[in-house]
């Protein structure tokens, strides 16, 4: 069995932990052979020739469990293919692959205020209007960006708190094609991030 489950999406200049199995069973099909180690390696998307190890032979199975942790260290945003190689001990080699899209970092900084302070984002998935309510300080400078799925920015919105009340901000994505995006949202000092889905 060679499989590998997750993730879809990670972040540059982090660790991306790539999760699935690497096993095989003597059995009715195959009495004979045998795990021997697996391995797991990468390319850019665009590149059909060039692969970069993630982690040498590993000699232990896996089964629905960590494969291997990726350094993704120096790459560039943008979608990548892994690759998982088992070999038996025959030397027969059992391959299988999975499309993951690298992020760049800031959507991946983490939440510096509490959960009950998180905007809210509504609705969610969207067709046409997207709104966000976030609760600041009065005179806070609130920045709110709208990225594509590659990490891009697309439209960005600047308001400042009127109130200590919730603040609105909204934006008209009607225009927007179907898709994946991702919203950051800049409060003093947090930033918050996540995923927006159009319909």
């Amino acid at each position: 069995m060679a499989n590998i489950s997750s993730p879809s999406s990670g972040y540059i200049n982090g660790n991306v932990e790539i999760n699935g199995s690497a096993w095989i069973d003597k059995g009715y099909a195959s009495d004979l052979m045998d795990f021997d180690h697996y391995s797991m390696s990468y390319q850019q998307a665009d590149d059909t020739t060039t692969w970069y190890m993630i982690v040498s032979p590993v000699g232990k199975e896996v089964r629905d469990d960590v494969l291997a942790g990726w350094d993704t260290h120096g790459l560039d945003p943008g979608t990548y293919v892994l690759k998982l190689d088992l070999t038996d001990d025959w030397g027969n080699t059992m391959t299988a692959r999975k499309t993951i899209t690298l992020l760049p970092e800031i959507l991946g900084v983490a939440d510096k205020k509490p959960l009950d302070n998180r905007p809210k984002i509504f609705p969610n998935p969207f067709m046409h209007r997207i709104s966000c309510n976030i609760q600041a300080k009065k005179g806070e400078k609130i920045v709110f960006s709208i990225l594509d799925a590659a990490g891009r920015e697309i439209i960005t919105k600047t308001v400042t708190s009127s109130s200590t009340d919730f603040t609105n901000i909204s934006f008209d994505g009607a225009g927007f094609p179907a898709g994946i995006y991702y919203y950051r949202l800049k409060n003093g000092n947090a930033v918050y991030t996540g995923k927006l889905v159009k319909l």
